[in-house]
């Protein structure tokens, strides 16, 4: 009895010193998350022709890193992909003059680099409320994909016959292009509920996305 009492209090003894520890400065946080909405499907939602519609995404996923230098203050960076694919349409008519209708499919493969600045607003308990700016770079390989009938009647041997085609399309069907761009995401709100091993939801903006969930692991070397 005695010796199940004293292994129970060495393991409280232990979480209580974790969760001391977790409290700030010295700590580092690594976390993956999942998010939606992001800045890349909507790359090139535009008004102008031969606009990308997202469709699937398989959303964004994030490795992030952090090192807490005071108590409430934390640097990072996080690195994660976003692919997504839709139908390629020429527009809205009304705005562009353009037709309406799909010409074809893309395919956007990205892959986001970027240092981020986090802040801890509040803690209690098991629950704390923070939030974080990045600003980074995104590296995309991008696939159009035109039907037939539209290379065909814009094309002849390989030759562009037409006039005033958009200045990507290519003789080439499909097209493929890299593409790079810097990147940022603004994140107001983050919850985080745990201890060592927490669940994280955040609101926000850009390469993330609108919602931004995962798990969370503080620890200190």
């Amino acid at each position: 009895m005695y010796a199940k009492r004293i292994l129970l209090l060495l393991l409280l003894s232990m979480c209580s010193r974790h969760y001391a520890l977790a409290q700030g400065k010295g700590m580092s946080m690594v976390s993956l998350s999942e998010g939606i909405v992001t800045s890349a499907e909507l790359n090139g939602v535009t008004s102008t022709s031969y606009m990308d519609i997202p469709t699937s995404a398989t959303g964004a996923f994030f490795l992030t890193y952090r090192y807490f230098f005071t108590n409430r203050f934390a640097i990072g960076v996080s690195a994660g992909v976003d692919n997504v694919k839709g139908p390629l349409t020429e527009g809205n008519p009304n705005v562009n003059g353009g037709q309406d209708g799909t010409v074809g499919t893309y395919i956007r493969n990205s892959a986001t680099i970027a240092p981020e600045f986090f802040v801890k607003y509040f803690r209690h308990g098991r629950v704390m409320i923070y939030g974080y700016a990045g600003i980074g770079y995104t590296f995309a390989k991008l696939e159009k994909a035109y039907n037939p009938q539209v290379y065909a009647s814009s094309y002849q041997n390989g030759v562009n016959t037409s006039y005033g085609l958009p200045p990507y399309l290519s003789s080439e069907n499909p097209v493929y292009a890299n593409q790079g761009h810097i990147n940022g995401q603004f994140t107001p709100f983050g919850l985080r509920i745990g201890n060592m091993i927490a669940w994280d939801l955040e609101l926000g903006f850009g390469y993330k996305g609108l919602i931004n969930t995962g798990l969370s692991y503080v620890f200190k070397y």
